[in-house]
């Protein structure tokens, strides 16, 4: 399990990730309790974050071809994420949850449209009304 906060909103939540992650993390940890990669008690996060972002996930983007397009390149793994537990079938609302959202209504502004049980329903209503 990892627990955070949000940045923008705050927001405590805690995302399990399967063993085998959790087993990686812990065997680069650095011996603090606290952060994974940093063996520091006060951690600079804008540094870290500058770091990662140059050293490791620039890299994998470039590798695989993918531009920024004017988007937050690594931002697109927290939307690929969201959509793809949405297409799983998890609900909008725990979904909203997940992502420390202060309401529901930014996750349907921005992952409504992959909800498919939401549009298989209103295909039904709608088609329900042709009899």
């Amino acid at each position: 399990m990892i627990a955070t906060a949000r940045q923008k909103t705050g927001v405590d939540l805690a995302v399990p990730i399967p063993p085998n992650v959790a087993e990686e993390l812990l065997s680069v940890s650095k011996n603090n309790p606290r952060y994974i990669f940093s063996s520091k008690e006060r951690v600079d996060v804008d540094a870290i974050t500058k770091s990662w972002r140059k050293y490791f996930i620039a890299p994998v983007f470039r590798a695989a071809n993918i531009s920024k397009g004017g988007n937050m390149a690594s931002h697109r793994l927290h939307d690929t994420f969201a959509v793809d537990l949405l297409q799983k079938g998890v609900p909008l609302e725990e979904d909203s949850k997940l992502f420390g959202h202060k309401s529901i209504r930014i996750t349907e502004k921005h992952h409504a449209k992959w909800v498919k049980a939401r549009q298989d329903r209103l295909n039904a209503l709608v088609v329900g009304t042709w009899g």
